[in-house]
């Protein structure tokens, strides 16, 4: 599976990993399972883990979907960790998109300033 949540409710996150070949249809579906899944707060923040996407089939409406679709609080902070220069792009694109004030979110190719931001420990 492309897209792969663990909730930490120890450090108040949600911590996605993708990897593969990734698609609007993947993500979206993710993010569909997530306010289902045991100890989710929509007030945790997000860890997106794309180091390992080696594909992207991702459509700029289905970043606009994901975008809309938002099940995160306006107390949540969301980093997307995108090393490569598609997931980055699509990611930035995201974070464009959810500038409207909802959660903050913001793109980073390294995974400890990332981590730094969100105030994660360990």
């Amino acid at each position: 599976m492309p897209a792969i949540s663990r909730i930490d409710p120890d450090c108040g996150a949600v911590v996605t990993t993708m990897s593969g070949h990734v698609t609007d249809d993947d993500l979206l579906a993710q993010q569909q399972r997530l306010p289902g899944e045991a100890g989710f707060q929509p007030g945790m923040h997000h860890l997106v883990d794309a180091r390992g996407v080696e594909a992207v089939s991702v459509t700029p409406a289905g970043v606009r979907a994901l975008a809309n679709g938002n099940v995160f609080s306006a107390a949540s902070r969301r980093a997307i960790v995108a090393p490569r220069d598609a997931a980055f792009g699509f990611g930035r694109m995201f974070e464009l998109l959810r500038g409207d004030g909802v959660e903050e979110t913001r793109v980073f190719r390294d995974m400890d300033e990332a981590r730094r931001w969100l105030e994660l420990d360990g």
